[in-house]
């Protein structure tokens, strides 16, 4: 497995499943932007929200390509809804939501992603939106 494709898919398995934010400085640049984000909205703040509804939070990596200095990661993540999200109630409901993230290197660390994720699908399954 490359380097590249290795800490793309930490940074999925350690810090959006694991919480282990104090090894963000391992595999992002100083200046690392999601976008995918709203403005305004940092890469941490919002994982550390996922997190805080869905604490359990597993990822597995499915798939990956790389070419050049960029790694596309097909995942999977489940997890359990134990947590405030969005504003909604624990459900204690398990989850299952597929995404692609990409990932631009500058160097041995990721500067930037996109992702994407099916949201709709998980809030389906909290309950949250009518099937």
């Amino acid at each position: 497995m490359s380097p590249h494709k290795h800490i793309a898919g930490r940074f999925l398995e350690e810090i959006l499943g694991g919480g282990h934010f104090e090894r963000l400085g391992e595999l992002v640049t100083d200046d690392y932007a999601d976008r995918s984000l709203p403005s305004g909205v940092t890469p941490r703040a919002a994982i550390e929200m996922f997190r805080a509804g869905f604490p359990d939070a597993s990822v597995r990596i499915d798939s990956q390509i790389e070419e050049g200095s960029q790694v596309v990661t097909r995942w999977t993540l489940s997890a359990t809804h134990a947590g405030e999200f969005f504003g909604l109630a624990p459900t204690g409901r398990p989850v299952l939501m597929t995404g692609f993230s990409q990932y631009r290197f500058d160097g041995d660390r990721m500067a930037e992603a996109w992702v994407d994720y099916d949201l709709l699908g998980l809030l389906r399954q909290i309950g949250a939106v009518a099937a």
